[in-house]
């Protein structure tokens, strides 16, 4: 009874030894296996093709090539910049605030006095109303929307020059509620600004409304002007003067918050900087630009018992024009860009400085390899644990034989 309780044990072991190490269907996954993918579908197309790309050793001569400058600025075009101050017309619902002078009393507006003296008088202040017309006061319904302040001033002094003495007018907008720009998005204060003769410029209305909430290298500043869109980053407006453009009335700024990207694999380690969480591999940009030596950083540097220290790769899609000026044949590529990969050797120390010259794009993807070596550590690592799987097997049917206890015969 014992040996057959044994073998029984021995036989049940060798059948779920396999179906352990297999893990075929009792062991939690979270998907499906890869064979129940490819197998199961009800059409499939396969490519055998590869995808062609360049190769770049990164050495002295050829980073010039490449990481001269950072990633191409976004600026505004000449559309945007080379517009003049605002030419301010009055519109509807504007508020005119008008003062008519004559050159002595008893004419339309002053009374007469001894001295004769010249004097003014205040008109209400008039709004436009919906068609573009005020009314004032010995003259009647005049029309006064698409028209400067000056232009007002003399068809008023023109219709009462023959009943005022000498009469001089003065029209100013006191609110001007036609012409403003907008301001909203990601800024502190969305609002609207008015605009008058001075003019407003980018910065200026920024600062009215607050400025951006995000900082200013992730801050994309829109400007809607009569149907066309332009756009610019903010860090650009600031530096550079000429991107700090004139704001006309009627114009739509906003502000978008768009961070850059990279992304990381293999040998390094995951950093808390990332946007869900310590095994996250998709890094933002903290600041302007990034070399490739920062980004690496970023991504909490290589492992040391894992990267090949030789084989740092970054991935990107290059122009043709540039790949062409450092001498590499491109006539295979169809499309103006070529994917490309750039090699950094990081087991040198030219390698480093190379690296932090080397400046990164948003959605560059850096991929550093394992070293040789860690292929026979994961075989090693597989062996001892089938070893370990069948000692423990072995163990466990050593101990089961010690409970039953020895099988005892006896003799005829």
């Amino acid at each position: 009874m014992q040996k057959q309780v044994l073998i029984w044990l021995r036989g049940g072991l060798l059948i779920l030894l396999p179906l352990l190490v297999s893990a075929c269907t009792f062991v939690s996954r979270d998907g499906p296996a890869s064979l129940e993918v490819r197998n199961k579908a009800d059409a499939t197309l396969l490519d055998t093709g590869q995808l062609s790309y360049a190769y770049v050793n990164l050495t002295p001569l050829t980073v010039p090539f490449f990481a001269a400058e950072p990633e191409a600025p976004i600026l505004f075009s000449r559309a945007v910049m080379g517009g003049r101050g605002p030419n301010v017309r009055i519109g509807v619902g504007d508020v005119l605030a008008i003062t008519v002078f004559e050159a002595g009393g008893g004419g339309l507006f002053l009374p007469e006095s001894p001295s004769g003296r010249a004097g003014s008088t205040q008109i209400p202040n008039q709004t436009v109303d919906r068609d573009g017309n005020i009314s004032v006061p010995f003259v009647g319904q005049v029309r006064v929307s698409g028209r400067t302040a000056t232009e007002v001033q003399r068809d008023l002094e023109e219709k009462l020059k023959s009943r005022a003495i000498e009469p001089q007018v003065v029209v100013s907008i006191a609110e001007s509620r036609a012409n403003e720009v907008a301001v909203l998005g990601e800024v502190n204060t969305p609002t609207r600004i008015p605009v008058d003769v001075r003019g407003i410029t980018l910065i200026d209305a920024l600062t009215q409304a607050g400025g951006s909430r995000a900082p200013h290298f992730e801050s994309i500043v829109t400007i809607q002007r009569r149907g066309r869109t332009d756009r610019a980053l903010l860090t650009h407006v600031v530096k550079d003067a000429r991107q700090n453009v004139s704001l006309l009335p009627g114009d739509i700024v906003f502000v978008s918050k768009e961070q850059r990207f990279y992304l990381a694999f293999g040998a390094t380690l995951s950093s808390s900087g990332g946007l869900i969480g310590s095994s996250n591999r998709r890094y933002v940009f903290n600041e302007p630009n990034l070399t490739l030596a920062d980004g690496i950083a970023q991504a909490g540097g290589l492992l040391d018992n894992r990267a090949d220290a030789t084989a740092v790769f970054l991935f990107r899609l290059v122009p043709k024009s540039k790949l062409e000026k450092a001498g590499i044949d491109v006539s295979r590529f169809a499309g103006p860009l070529v994917p490309t990969i750039f090699n950094a050797d990081w087991s040198r120390p030219g390698g480093l400085f190379l690296a932090n010259e080397f400046y990164m794009q948003h959605r560059d993807i850096i991929f550093v390899a394992n070293a040789p070596a860690q292929d026979v550590t994961k075989v090693l690592d597989f062996i001892n644990a089938v070893l370990g799987t069948v000692t423990n097997a072995t163990d466990t049917i050593s101990g089961i034989e010690g409970l039953v206890g020895p099988r005892t015969t006896t003799s005829n």
